[in-house]
């Protein structure tokens, strides 16, 4: 790695000054690896463009996505790119083949292989294949809110408690998986974390640090 990369000041092509976290940890789990068994990441190179869907959204839906993309992107070095308020939907980016914006939306329930009853978050990315050969980088992603968990917690003005599912969510779209750590906020059950710990940071830098795409 180059020198200049090394120190966090980044390639000249980068968007952002690659992240060097200040405490080192091994806790944290790479979701998809890629042919050359490297993660597979958004190019650190292009903006990842994101929209939010707010129906069903409390009126203060912003006053906790916001901070929580700020938080990922501080976190893994990545630019994100705001392009407002969308009708597009969770499952309309569960097969991408292109790249697409990022979808956050509100739905009144959370549907998949892994959700319980107590799931108020999901969140992840598609990567293309070729030839049954992963790429190495994300083309599209979305995260999807339980309407009535944060109808309750806004109520109740718990903005960090929203915040913090968001930013976990955030975590997976950007191609973290979950860690037995409690004291990580990528934990598969949350007991009371509000930040990114020590691990989810070095996660996020490690995915951040990534090549760019051709």
């Amino acid at each position: 790695m180059p020198l200049a990369q090394s120190l966090g000041i980044g390639g000249p092509d980068r968007l952002r000054p690659i992240v060097v976290p200040l405490e080192t940890s091994r806790a944290y789990n790479i979701a998809k690896t890629d042919a050359a068994g490297d993660p597979v990441t958004y190019d650190p190179c292009k903006p990842i463009h994101y929209v939010i869907n707010p129906a069903g959204a409390p009126p203060d839906y912003l006053a906790f996505i916001m901070p929580a993309i700020d938080a990922a992107q501080e976190a893994s070095g990545l630019s994100f790119a705001y392009d407002g308020i969308s009708e597009d939907s969770w499952q309309s980016r569960q097969e991408g083949t292109k790249p697409r914006p990022i979808v956050i939306a509100f739905l009144p329930q959370l549907k998949s292989a892994t959700a319980t009853s107590d799931t108020v978050g999901l969140g992840g990315s598609t990567a293309l294949t070729m030839n049954g050969i992963v790429m190495p980088h994300y083309v599209t992603g979305a995260v999807a809110l339980k309407r009535d968990w944060f109808a309750r917690q806004s109520a109740d003005h718990k903005t960090a408690a929203e915040q913090a599912v968001v930013m976990h969510e955030l975590g997976h779209v950007l191609g973290l998986g979950h860690v037995d750590d409690p004291s990580q906020l990528m934990s598969a059950v949350n007991q009371g974390q509000l930040a990114y710990g020590a691990g989810d940071l070095n996660g996020l830098a490690k995915l951040g640090s990534g090549s760019c795409g051709a």
